[in-house]
């Protein structure tokens, strides 16, 4: 089956996905992530790089000029009614997003004495579940098309089982 009869896939979409070796239903459903990022909702104490806490921008961002190909990004917010200072290095993209009273969600590392969070992501909306496939990407290619193609592609999927009927049975597999 070609990916363009996929619900949801239209011309641009298989373009894209044709970057990265995708040409079928199968391809894709077989394009595997090199590793998930399994996130929770934590507190500000317990914060990690899969720990996220639910603040709010409470002073625009700034972008400072480090070094060629090298950007650092300060803002500040507001998290367990405390205001914290928030960098994250290389992502000044996010600057236009990060407005005055925008909630986020951020992992990183926070440090109670200088009370600031080195972030190591950023993200405006939770994900819909909180394990999240990463892929290897090539330019116009993004992680969130990669989820919601195979996501659509797989109610139609008729794929052949590859796991021997004598596993499945051991295991209890479904």
């Amino acid at each position: 089956m070609d990916i363009i009869d996929v619900k949801g896939i239209g011309p641009k979409t298989v373009l894209t996905l044709n970057k990265i070796g995708i040409y079928t239903v199968d391809d894709l459903v077989n394009y595997y992530p090199y590793r998930y990022d399994y996130y929770s909702i934590g507190k500000l104490e317990n914060i990690s790089n899969y720990s996220l806490v639910k603040a709010k921008v409470v002073l625009n961002a700034n972008i400072s000029y480090i070094r060629k190909n090298f950007t650092k990004l300060n803002f500040s917010v507001e998290c367990e009614n405390k205001i914290i200072k928030v960098v994250i290095f290389n992502r000044h993209f996010l600057k236009n997003n990060l407005t005055v009273g925008k909630d986020i969600f951020i992992a990183g590392a926070y440090d109670e004495i200088k009370n600031s969070i080195v972030a190591s992501n950023i993200l405006f909306k939770l994900p819909d579940n909180m394990i999240v496939p990463r892929y290897h990407l090539k330019s116009g290619v993004t992680n969130s098309l990669l989820c919601k193609s195979i996501k659509d592609a797989l109610p139609d999927y008729n794929g052949k089982e590859i796991i021997p009927e004598e596993y499945l049975d051991k295991y209890n597999l479904i």
